[in-house]
């Protein structure tokens, strides 16, 4: 890997620490720019470069920035965000492939689905009616 793109709007709040990367000195600092650091740090031979805008404002205003990736990797755990990134990751002829990764509940359970345009893959295909997530490992009472 020589160039990575980190691409998110939030800054790390003190509800994050559990499950974030970096600690508590990055609150109020923005995830990417946390990241950025700490990926530096390992890997110094890596270009990081971030952006803090909202990744649906690039969809829709700045798409050929993310076109230019070999890979996108979705880790937001956003299901709006994430339906959006497969409907222009299915639509558009250019978009890379992306891997959509979601942990759940309770760290039970991790998922990787790779979307690669019309080679295969589809995130709305794993929802059902209800828009839940229809393979989940743990249903935690849920009813099917």
């Amino acid at each position: 890997v020589e160039e990575l793109l980190l691409i998110d709007h939030e800054k790390l709040e003190i509800v994050n620490i559990a499950r974030h990367l970096c600690g508590v000195s990055y609150i109020n600092k923005f995830k990417v720019e946390a990241i950025k650091k700490h990926i530096e740090q390992h890997f110094p031979h890596v270009n990081v470069l971030t952006d803090n805008r909202d990744i649906l404002k690039i969809l829709s205003t700045d798409l050929g920035m993310i076109e230019n990736y070999n890979l996108i990797i979705s880790a937001v755990g956003e299901l709006n965000i994430n339906r959006r990134l497969n409907m222009v990751a299915l639509s558009e002829s250019n978009f890379p492939p992306l891997i959509f990764s979601f942990i759940e509940a309770y760290g039970i359970a991790s998922h990787a689905l790779l979307v690669n345009g019309n080679s295969g893959g589809c995130y709305d295909c794993t929802l059902d009616n209800e828009l839940k997530f229809k393979y989940l490992v743990a249903d935690f009472g849920r009813a099917n």
